[in-house]
């Protein structure tokens, strides 16, 4: 990546240094695709019918297309070297059905984490169906999770519901890299969060929900907790959103 950008580059740098003796009579650019490789100005001297003034706002004009050429070159390469490394996260990846019980009762759900914005991103998407109880009616509960990392390399995440609720995580990777742990920040007056996923030998996986009160953070107690077993893999997820 780094080579094929030097090209252009170099390309620039000249046309900027020539911008100081020359005026442009017509600028012809096309937008720096990294992949084409070119950038085409075409030129005349300063011997033309052009005003030194409109000679001197031409020139600047073209140092300005092309230092913007520049730049988005530069965000390029910044975002094709700065893509983030997800192998710890690997055994999250696919579809998974789960079953589990805690506060709200016996429920059942379905849901799933994969990659997009080209690999950028993290997403979870989540349904869990709860059935009618002597305390409740039957409810089902919706959610998606975005998992980005922050400048630094820390992976953060941010919770929305179809409850109205929005949660930030931070996240904590075990030393044996089999174990992914979600924790909220620790706000006043408002309960904190630690969600873990724990993957287990038969392609399945052990998740506790737990919650702290908002007076004594980090003295977490189970809310939920379950298993769920892997139905699709990556790729299947994938090969369906192609279709």
């Amino acid at each position: 990546m780094q080579s094929s950008l030097n090209p252009i580059r170099a390309a620039l740098a000249d046309e900027i240094s020539q911008s100081i003796a020359l005026c442009i009579k017509v600028i012809t650019i096309k937008t720096p695709v990294v992949s084409e490789e070119r950038i085409k100005i075409t030129m005349v001297p300063h011997s033309c019918n052009l005003s030194l003034h409109q000679c001197q706002r031409m020139t600047s004009i073209r140092i300005l297309i092309i230092a913007i050429g520049f730049f988005c070159v530069q965000a390029q390469a910044q975002q094709s070297s700065s893509k983030p490394d997800w192998s710890t996260f690997q055994f999250l990846l696919g579809e998974w059905i789960g079953e589990g019980s805690g506060d709200p009762g016996q429920g059942n759900g379905i849901f799933t984490f994969s990659l997009d914005l080209q690999d950028h991103i993290l997403i979870r998407h989540n349904q869990s169906d709860y059935p009618e109880t002597k305390t409740h009616a039957a409810f089902s509960h919706n959610d998606l999770m975005v998992i980005y990392q922050a400048p630094g390399h820390s992976v953060h995440a941010i919770y929305f519901d179809n409850e109205g609720h929005t949660i930030q995580y931070t996240t904590n990777i075990s030393d044996n890299g089999k174990s992914i742990t979600f924790i909220s920040d620790s706000l006043p007056a408002v309960p904190q969060f630690r969600l873990t996923y724990t993957s287990l030998a038969d392609d399945s996986l052990f998740i506790t929900f737990e919650i702290a009160p908002p007076a004594k953070p980090y003295t977490f107690s189970k809310y939920l907790e379950g298993r769920a077993h892997r139905t699709k893999s990556n790729s299947a997820i994938n090969s369906e959103k192609k279709k």
